[in-house]
């Protein structure tokens, strides 16, 4: 055994530079692809931490609709840094856009329950401030009570500054604020409570052209999500987008 590792050294040490790094590579291949996938995790890590930091969100959007364009509404997020500059306090925070698309047939039950999973989670976990989308998809998100009030953030005043802002933008019969009756039920499916006429959705279609694309220029409004982190972003946000 000793001749036999005297011999195979000695092998070795005849060997050019090229023929001992061939040699290596044959016999201990695993180590270093298993030394490289550690250092591959262990940068990733690191990065996640450091250089490459996920962005806190400025505010975090949903865009629900039947009809959406996809390739427009992945520019929102850029967009939205650029006109609302001064929430991304210096590019350290940045708009988060996440789409959730309720066009789906009677055939693609799964895929739209899939969708509203989806948000629900989105929104159980705060990552979503405000939902943007046609009437019919944010009245069902309305009904599921995923949406605040809006007289919980803004004032009287400026809600009828909100309704003659929006009443100028948008079109003769597009209602410039939405008001609905929002039932609390038990988990039996008995309702409880009913709260009458909530002011909840606020009509944004012309506010924004990159946001009426992104829904292919259909009606489009805007509501406050229940938990919404970010507050006073979303009522400086709504404001401004309207001109206020």
């Amino acid at each position: 055994m000793d001749q036999d590792r005297e011999s195979a050294r000695e092998h070795y040490q005849r060997m050019g530079t090229g023929e001992k790094l061939l040699h290596i590579l044959r016999y201990y291949w695993w180590q270093f692809l298993l030394i490289g996938f550690l250092l591959v995790f262990l940068i990733s890590f690191v990065g996640r931490f450091t250089f490459a930091k996920e962005k806190e969100a400025s505010l975090g959007i949903a865009v629900h609709g039947k009809v959406m364009d996809p390739d427009v509404i992945d520019t929102l997020g850029p967009h939205f840094d650029e006109r609302f500059e001064r929430m991304c306090e210096e590019g350290t925070k940045e708009f988060k856009v996440y789409q959730f698309y309720n066009g789906y047939a009677a055939a693609q039950a799964e895929e739209r329950t899939a969708t509203i999973y989806r948000l629900a989670a989105s929104i159980q976990t705060e990552s979503l401030d405000v939902i943007i989308g046609d009437m019919e998809s944010l009245d069902f998100d309305a009904g599921c009570g995923y949406l605040m009030d809006l007289r919980d953030v803004f004032s009287e005043e400026e809600l009828q500054k909100i309704e003659e802002a929006a009443g100028k933008l948008t079109r003769r019969d597009d209602p410039a604020i939405i008001t609905r009756d929002v039932s609390e039920t038990s988990d039996t499916g008995r309702i409880i409570s009913t709260r009458k006429d909530l002011p909840l959705l606020i009509c944004i279609r012309g506010a924004d052209r990159i946001i009426d694309e992104s829904l292919a220029g259909r009606p489009v409004y805007i509501g406050i999500v229940s938990n919404a982190p970010n507050l006073d972003n979303v009522k400086d946000f709504i404001l401004e987008l309207l001109g206020i």
